[in-house]
């Protein structure tokens, strides 16, 4: 009896370790719980009055305290109530920081205004834009590149979805509208990515005047074949920090994770949901990250294909 509640308090030292567990026996992680310095005259004791009736469970939630819980908070829940979906009820918290981008720029020609005057001083305003099947037809006209560099210009950083056919040569007309704008901007693109003939390649396009790319820390996320090919585009991966004012403080550091899901995969139950997977693609890049780099700042961005009710693991 006595080596039994032994083991039951302390476990086993050389119990194997189970996937995502720590070797303890759940019960012995229960009595823990009461307190770390439990002893075994208190367990017999405990056990005791628990048979004769002569406890008092109730009395322990005293030991709880007044402070609620906290638990781990889902996506939607951190939006004001103003940006979710309208079929997302939710009780009402405090308005983040998370907010709108007008793009109704002021009735001005100055150079100051087009490069600042949209952007905060003392903030990275950092995007994400699926511009629509952007490919040759759709970057040999003036005009409408003249509009997606606008967009762009209220952005310090961009990561751009559906670039179709040559990308450098797409996103050199993106960087060719921007400087006839008085723009200065920068740009990286994936490889073709995708199942099909219809693949895509992912972009970021920035400001090196206020955000710089890491050098060689772009990359495109592995994924298997057959089987093990879980996502229709793997994502695209870089790290930038911010252009530093004060020499003597490291600048702000941040990987971003740039996603276009497949719309036909987004959808059940089920480990082929591409949002199944992505949670997973997160931590992996997280971890490899910090690992390597030591970085510990993540964004997620792209086009997901659903509304918040629909993000699944990922959410």
């Amino acid at each position: 009896m006595i080596r039994m509640l032994q083991l039951l308090t302390r476990g086993k030292k050389r119990r194997r370790r189970s996937r995502g567990g720590s070797g303890i026996p759940v019960l012995g992680v229960v009595l823990r719980w009461f307190t770390p310095g439990l002893t075994l005259t208190g367990v017999i004791a405990f056990l005791g009055a628990l048979l004769t009736g002569n406890i008092d469970l109730s009395s322990l939630e005293s030991l709880r305290g007044s402070t609620e819980p906290v638990y781990e908070e889902p996506l939607a829940q951190t939006l004001p109530p103003e940006m979710r979906g309208p079929d997302v009820t939710l009780p009402a918290r405090p308005k983040s920081n998370i907010a709108p981008v007008s793009l109704q720029r002021p009735a001005s020609n100055n150079h100051a205004t087009i490069t600042h005057g949209n952007r905060p001083g003392d903030a990275i305003r950092i995007g994400s834009f699926n511009i629509q099947v952007f490919g040759e037809t759709k970057s040999s006209k003036p005009d409408v590149m003249q509009h997606i560099a606008r967009i762009v210009s209220y952005f310090d950083v961009l990561g751009i979805q559906e670039i179709r056919g040559d990308s450098n040569a797409i996103m050199g007309r993106l960087l060719g509208a921007l400087r006839s704008q008085g723009l200065r901007y920068q740009a990286v693109t994936s490889p073709p990515i995708g199942r099909t003939s219809q693949t895509e390649s992912y972009g970021f396009i920035w400001d090196p005047d206020r955000v710089k790319l890491v050098p060689q820390s772009q990359y495109v996320v592995g994924d298997g074949e057959g089987q093990n090919d879980l996502l229709h585009r793997e994502p695209m991966v870089a790290t930038f920090e911010a252009v530093s004012r004060w020499p003597s403080r490291a600048p702000f550091r941040f990987t971003v994770i740039n996603m276009h899901t497949d719309p036909d995969e987004v959808a059940g139950p089920g480990p082929y949901n591409e949002l199944n997977v992505l949670d997973d693609v997160f931590r992996r890049v997280r971890d490899f990250e910090w690992h390597s780099f030591g970085e510990e700042d993540f964004i997620l961005l792209g086009d997901l294909n659903v509304a918040v009710k629909g993000l699944a693991e990922l959410g």
